[in-house]
């Protein structure tokens, strides 16, 4: 049996919001994933990378739009990690632009972050474009969404 994850973080990958605004983002949740079998808050000391599971499609360089290879993808990401992510720039092979990891562009979005509400299992399809609103106003920022299938 497989599972599927919802998965918030913020675009800016240190963000941390406060007690009231993630008190406010799991009650929110709650109310809009009644059958979710677990919502859980992530807070980590430095910047993780949460991936969308075997929805992995490509990457893609956010200069010129070509595809870009997974073995140099997965170099960088080993070459940027250090007790978490630096999110240093690296020299894009395709065009020569300078990004970081969190920059490139990724089908289906995947990102870095201290920060994250992970609800597995919701059972709500995708999340509608008026829920990440509602979503990115109980945080106080702009979020990513990530649906992740394990």
């Amino acid at each position: 049996m497989s599972d599927n994850k919802i998965i918030l973080i913020p675009h800016d990958p240190q963000y941390l919001p406060d007690e009231i605004q993630k008190a406010a983002a799991i009650e929110y949740l709650n109310h809009i994933t009644p059958d979710a079998d677990e919502i859980e808050l992530i807070e980590h000391d430095s910047v993780e990378f949460f991936d969308c599971g075997e929805n992995f499609g490509w990457i893609k360089c956010p200069s010129c739009h070509a595809e870009l290879e997974v073995k140099w993808w997965s170099s960088r990401m080993s070459d940027d990690y250090a007790d978490g992510f630096m999110l240093n720039t690296y020299l894009l092979p395709c065009c020569g632009e300078h990004h970081t990891l969190a920059e490139l562009h990724y089908e289906w979005e995947q990102g870095f972050s201290r920060f994250a509400i992970s609800i597995m299992n919701p059972h709500i399809g995708l999340l509608k474009p008026d829920q990440k609103k509602v979503s990115e106003e109980k945080l106080g920022v702009p979020l990513r969404v990530i649906y992740q299938h394990i």
